[in-house]
């Protein structure tokens, strides 16, 4: 049987995702993209997914516009947890 998730980096990008819904959700009537953002890295294991969602924390902290940061991050062409699940959290957190 395949299974999609069974990379521990695609785990965590699907935690990943699922936290970052479940608050965007949570948080529609009085959205805090930053608070969304470091309660996604809490509940994300290490690895590379977890690395970039501290980094776009940085890279919001600085001010750096969604697209530079796109390029930084990753948009999601690459298809992996690393890549897409970083950059569904950090849309996420951009109504934040």
């Amino acid at each position: 049987m395949w299974r999609r998730h069974a990379n521990p980096d695609a785990q965590a990008g699907a935690i990943a995702v699922a936290v970052a819904a479940a608050l965007a959700w949570q948080m529609r009537e009085a959205p805090d993209g930053v608070r969304l953002l470091a309660t996604v890295v809490e509940h994300t294991p290490e690895g590379l997914t977890r690395q970039g969602l501290v980094q776009a924390i940085e890279l919001r902290a600085q001010g750096v516009p969604s697209t530079v940061a796109a390029k930084r991050l990753g948009s999601g062409y690459r298809g992996l947890a690393w890549d897409t699940a970083v950059r569904a959290a950090e849309r996420f957190a951009a109504f934040g």
